[in-house]
Parts: structure tokens; C-alpha cells; sequence
């Protein structure tokens, strides 16, 4: 890796007032001691989910030693993002 870098990202989701969230994707906190973090926040709000994803890393090499660390933190990460919300028709939509 050249440098260490930041990403942050942030998806709304707009719901129609047909659907509600029956769940959400618990908020995340993932760590590989001070060189690398994964946060997640869900926001779940009047008609819609807002979603904030960071990832920093903070290291430029790896050593050989730290592989499964790695490894280990970025499964973490994947498994995290394939976390899926769950919507349902709302009750005042079907009265």
C-alpha cells in the first residue's frame, strides 16, 4: 500500500410511507489495534435510513507477523457490509 488514507461514504435510503424498517444493521466499530477502523452508524429517521461508513488505515506496510491480523479485520469489514435491512409494509398502509 502507498499511504495510509480515509474513506467515509454515506447512503440515504428514502421509504415511501408504505414501508417501515422492521431492522437495521446494528452500528459497527471494528479495530485492528491503532493501525486500521471500520465504523458503521445507521440513523433510522421519519421515512428514511441514513447510513455512514468509515474506513481508515493507518499503515503503509504490513509485516508478515501482523498478516492474520489483517486478514481477520477486513473479514470483519465484509462481513459487516453484506448486513442487510429488513422492511415491511406498514400498518397504515394496509388499512
Amino acid at each position: 500500500m502507498h499511504y495510509g488514507q480515509q474513506l467515509i461514504d454515506q447512503i440515504t435510503y428514502h421509504l415511501p410511507p408504505t414501508l417501515s424498517v422492521q431492522t437495521a444493521p446494528a452500528n459497527e466499530n471494528v479495530a485492528m489495534g491503532h493501525y486500521a477502523t471500520f465504523t458503521t452508524n445507521v440513523k433510522l429517521e421519519a421515512e428514511q435510513i441514513i447510513m455512514t461508513r468509515s474506513l481508515a488505515r493507518k499503515f503503509t506496510i504490513v509485516k508478515p507477523l501482523d498478516y492474520s491480523d489483517l486478514r481477520n479485520f477486513y473479514a470483519k469489514v465484509a462481513e459487516a457490509d453484506r448486513k442487510q435491512i429488513v422492511l415491511a409494509e406498514s400498518k397504515a398502509a394496509s388499512n
